[in-house]
């Protein structure tokens, strides 16, 4: 028994999930529960001259390690340790994911695993984001591209990279197996995120169709409301996915990949952008230099379906159904497969397009990182609050007093602060007592610089600016610590919801303390147009209206 001390998780904390890593039957933590491993399956893929790559870049995912590490250690254990090699990148968590890496290695050498674990300081949230993500990715694949002596390596090797998913040992297994028969380059899976209570295909900025459009149509606002409306202009790729037969795509990652080591072997890179080039992923990247080195064999398995935590995992499973039952006819996921169906199952076959139809490399979904336009899905906010700092600098700077009864009424309209549930929220506006006061500092008519009451609520536009630019980064998010969360149920944008409500509200009250003096009211800027280099938001939150010479009569929003 190896006893380990990290630096932020104690021995006892860490020693359940080295338990749970390394036996698939253990119940030491919770996590998603996968079907019994189908032997007869994927027994091809033990073959005593295959070798097998694991790579993947870690952070702050200490809950899915007991899923993931676990799944991968029973691959290997069935494929065959001796053939098999693991190389983790992790860096800046600050949750114990390192403590757990580290307290591996031991029990990895135990088993026979080739085990490289590499700590970095490398950070993508610091500067260009997908030259740091590029590096942090070929970090992972050092000991094979530098063919370090126990690692067993050659053109034929399968190269397996997993993102932090809740995968069962038969997804990964799949994935190897599909990219054999199917004599493919790179395969991917079909992953998943959970923004509502449907599931959405969470990859889009990565992925492409060989025409090279998104998997699916995105607005020209950013809205991902077409999300639900996969392959919209691909007759015959939609029929594959809906029968879960693999198909052939120009880009993919999909939370995980298994790739042909021959051209990692032989120069090719995880990269960033160059001069001229659309701001793209470093997997969107590769895919386009796979393509141009001929390596042009690219297809998704849509009956391996992955999400990023255990509980929406076991969700999309239920959904989707395991591989088995999509992919062996006539069997169900408890059964035994057939030799019959198994057979039906290796004859899944792709008419493989060798010319790049590729068309349209750029995306139509605007977000700014690092001073660049480039495609990425955008929160279902209004984009001028990007700015909402400046509706500070546009209230009146002085007291304004009492108006006349009924000036502060304007239609649809209804008093009270949006924490109360009544009047401030989008939702929440109905008719009722006029909003006469300030809803900070309970003065009439006060809305100046010096109510301590605004300085709370610069505070909140301030968090609202801080969480755009941290979503459109794709950085961790700065309330729940998770990367790439920002699910519907987030506590992040419980806090952008109340700050966009509160800014309504003043604005609403502003509008209506102008309308009763005769000053020209203010609305929000409707979003730019959109442009292949542009900011994605105006450069002024409001824009101005004539003044009403009547009663106000609605919102200027």
């Amino acid at each position: 028994m190896h006893k380990f001390i990290g630096k932020i998780l104690s021995a006892q904390q860490i020693s359940p999930y080295v338990s749970a890593i390394l036996n698939s039957s253990s119940t030491a933590l919770p996590r998603l529960q996968c079907p019994a491993l189908n032997v007869e399956r994927y027994k091809s893929l033990q073959a005593k001259d295959s070798t097998y790559f694991f790579a993947l870049n870690l952070r702050n995912c200490k809950d899915i390690l007991p899923r993931l590490l676990g799944s991968i250690v029973e691959v290997t254990k069935y494929l065959g340790v001796n053939r098999c090699a693991l190389s983790i990148v992790e860096g800046n968590s600050d949750d114990g994911t390192s403590d757990i890496l580290s307290a591996l290695d031991p029990y990895f050498k135990d088993l026979g695993l080739v085990y490289y674990y590499k700590n970095s300081e490398i950070n993508p949230a610091k500067g260009e984001r997908i030259k740091r993500l590029s590096q942090l990715r070929n970090l992972a694949l050092e000991p094979l591209v530098k063919k370090k002596k126990d690692v067993l390596a050659s053109d034929d090797t399968t190269v397996l990279f997993l993102n932090d998913v809740a995968a069962c040992a038969e997804d990964i297994l799949e994935l190897a197996l599909q990219r054999r028969q199917l004599h493919a380059d790179m395969t991917c899976g079909m992953d998943w995120t959970y923004v509502g209570q449907d599931p959405t295909f969470y990859d889009i900025w990565i992925a492409r169709t060989l025409k090279g459009d998104s998997f699916f149509e995105v607005g020209e606002d950013g809205n991902w409301n077409s999300a639900w409306n996969l392959f919209w202009n691909d007759p015959s790729t939609r029929e594959s996915f809906e029968a879960k037969s693999p198909f052939q795509v120009f880009a993919c990652w999909n939370g995980a990949a298994a790739i042909s080591a021959a051209p990692l072997m032989h120069g090719l890179k995880f990269r960033h952008s160059l001069a001229g080039e659309c701001y793209q992923g470093e997997p969107t990247l590769l895919c386009k230099d796979l393509w141009h080195r001929g390596f042009r064999k690219i297809a998704v398995v849509p009956s391996v379906n992955l999400e990023y935590s255990d509980e929406k995992a076991a969700d999309i499973k239920k959904l989707k159904g395991p591989n088995c039952q999509a992919n062996d006819a006539g069997t169900s996921s408890t059964d035994t497969p057939t030799t019959a169906a198994i057979a039906s199952h290796r004859d899944a076959h792709v008419e493989w397009q060798e010319e790049n139809r590729c068309k349209r490399e750029c995306i139509n979904i605007t977000v700014q990182d690092d001073q660049k336009t480039f495609q990425r899905p955008i929160l279902q906010t209004p984009q001028s609050l990007f700015h909402i700092h400046n509706i500070l600098s546009q209230c009146m700077p002085m007291e304004v007093s009492r108006p006349p009864p009924g000036a502060f009424a304007p239609a649809g309209f209804g008093g009270g602060s949006y924490g109360s549930g009544r009047g401030g929220g989008r939702d929440g506006r109905s008719g009722g007592s006029p909003p006469r006061t300030c809803n900070y500092c309970g003065h009439t008519g006060h809305y100046q610089p010096a109510c301590l009451r605004l300085a709370r609520l610069r505070a909140a536009e301030a968090r609202v600016e801080d969480l755009l630019r941290r979503f459109w980064r794709g950085c961790p998010c700065n309330y729940c610590g998770r990367n790439g969360h920002w699910q519907s149920s987030c506590p992040c944008l419980a806090c952008l919801r109340a700050a966009e409500a509160r800014v309504e509200d003043l604005l609403c009250r502003y509008n209506a303390l102008a309308a009763a003096t005769k000053r020209p009211t203010l609305a929000l800027a409707p979003p730019a147009p959109p442009a292949p280099v542009v900011e994605p938001v105006p450069t002024e939150l409001f824009v101005e209206v004539a003044a009403p010479s009547t009663e106000v009569e609605g919102s200027s929003r």
